[in-house]
């Protein structure tokens, strides 16, 4: 009965709630605005500074031609990346991002998806897969091209349904790899800003959750983080509730499990977390991160020798993988090998 009384009264109050849609880049900055996240002015003149050294620059596709249009967001990547200095890290907000010049996967595909959509109208769309973002050029005929925005590349759907996890079932929902609306990115996005402030306003990143899911009741990236949110202000039942909620929507999906282990990381709970990494792992035995996570957890748990195997474990699986995958991975590989040994010199 107490599951079901706090259900009614958190779908009353989603229903009660309203969001702006953002529709672009400049849209996200004012969200962040308004949610009290200094937003330095220059963040809104280096976007435009951005979009007209591409409009001089990146000659858009007149047909349906994947080497054109390859050419086209090979253009504007490089012009990111050589022009404006932009790298590949992990961040929360799209105003730190802005003013360090690191984007993730979800920023950089929000500034090709303000160019190339919302400026010059091409069929461009970012899509969601467990964990990761890209974009997604479709053609007249219903063909299309998909494109990192992280490492310029052009995998297609088998290469996301094999990396990711990806069932049919939830492709069929349009969980994943479905073109993403403006308001299940706008949604996503305040999900990302309340996983940023949770650790000094943990009511705001509660509201911010809420708001995100009046606006997209299908989002497991907002059901994780709500449910961080009510952990950290110790409400077990609600964050228990809004866990399974995400995982009710693919119990596959296993960033849902890895979040849970870095949310009992948090609270220094370590058995709990390597319970929860270990899930994760048992889906997705490809991720190195997923290694790396659980190698830390071992570190604190002053588990030497299972520490040590997943440090291994993860080396393996980022020799498999990019270069890109290692250099964004080489900070936390280099801190898990110095705390390796000065756990082993302590033992």
């Amino acid at each position: 009965m107490r599951i079901i009384f706090i259900s009614i009264l958190l779908v009353l109050s989603f229903a009660s709630l309203s969001q702006n849609i953002e529709k672009d880049a400049y849209d996200v900055l004012k969200t962040e605005e308004s949610a009290g996240i200094k937003v330095n002015p220059n963040s809104y003149l280096l976007l435009d500074s951005i979009f007209n050294m591409a409009d001089s620059l990146v000659l858009m596709p007149s047909k349906d031609d994947s080497v054109f249009v390859s050419l086209a967001l090979g253009e504007f990547s490089r012009i990111l990346e050589e022009k404006f200095g932009f790298s590949y890290d992990l961040v929360q907000t799209f105003s730190i991002a802005l003013a360090n010049r690191v984007l993730d996967c979800n920023y950089y595909s929000l500034i090709f998806y303000t160019y190339f959509n919302k400026k010059k109208g091409q069929p461009v769309f970012p899509i969601l897969v467990p964990g990761h973002m890209f974009i997604r050029w479709t053609f007249s005929d219903g063909n299309y091209l998909n494109y990192e925005t992280t490492n310029t590349t052009s995998p297609n759907d088998e290469y996301y349904r094999g990396s990711f996890k990806i069932n049919k079932q939830t492709e069929k929902s349009c969980l994943y790899l479905c073109p993403l609306v403006d308001s299940r990115m706008t949604a996503v996005h305040l999900a990302e800003i309340a996983y940023d402030i949770a650790d000094t306003n943990i009511d705001k990143s509660i509201s911010l959750c809420r708001k995100a899911l009046a606006l997209d009741t299908l989002s497991f990236i907002v059901y994780n983080n709500i449910s961080n949110s009510y952990y950290y202000k110790d409400m077990q039942d609600s964050s228990d509730y809004f866990f399974e909620k995400a995982r009710s929507l693919d119990s596959l999906n296993y960033t849902i499990y890895s979040k849970r282990g870095e949310m009992f990381m948090q609270k220094q709970k370590y058995e709990d977390a390597l319970v929860w990494f270990s899930k994760a792992i048992a889906i997705n035995p490809d991720d190195p991160m997923l290694f790396m996570l659980r190698c830390y957890a071992h570190i604190k748990a002053e588990d030497v020798e299972n520490a040590m195997n997943d440090f291994e474990l993860a080396n393996k699986k980022i020799e498999k993988k990019t270069l890109l995958s290692f250099l964004v991975n080489y900070p936390l590989l280099s801190y898990l090998d110095n705390e390796i040994v000065l756990l082993y010199n302590e033992k």
